[in-house]
């Protein structure tokens, strides 16, 4: 058993940097390049970036949270652990996946982060940002107005 933990961990410290690699590089291409890019070239950018941030993303944290769950074993200690795991497992395929193929809208995980909350009102106000255009091109306006009284409701 203690052989297969070890190349447990060493799959999953790959798997945690392959995506602050891929989380480092593909932010800078899509909101560095992109900007000044042709048209073509921003689309795709931009394609590839949502399916990173909703669909690899999630594949990632599934993944890195079984192979956590197979590494710290069965104890009634890791018991919390483990459930605290199938629980973020069920909030980013809540976050990334179903809610976003719900309201066709894949830019909803900036809702569920953190930092860009302390941000979103700028965000909203700022027709440069692309959570302004993705929130005008799938809700209208009504949609920047329910998003800020959201976010001071919060």
């Amino acid at each position: 058993m203690e052989k297969k933990s070890t190349i447990y961990l060493k799959l999953l410290k790959t798997i945690l940097g392959t995506y602050i690699i891929l989380a480092i590089l593909l932010a800078g291409i899509n909101y560095g390049y992109a900007r000044v890019a042709p048209q073509n070239i921003a689309s795709i950018i931009s394609w590839v970036w949502v399916i990173y941030e909703n669909w690899i993303k999630t594949a990632f944290i599934i993944i890195a949270s079984f192979l956590t769950m197979k590494i710290i074993g069965s104890s009634k200690r890791t018991t919390m652990r483990k459930t605290n795991l199938v629980g973020f497992i069920i909030a980013a395929l809540t976050v990334h996946v179903v809610t976003p193929l719900l309201a066709n809208n894949y830019d909803l995980y900036f809702y569920a982060m953190p930092l860009p909350w302390t941000t979103t009102p700028l965000q909203l106000l700022s027709t440069n940002s692309p959570l302004y255009h993705t929130t005008i091109t799938s809700w209208g306006s009504s949609g920047i107005v329910s998003s800020l009284t959201f976010f001071y409701l919060r």
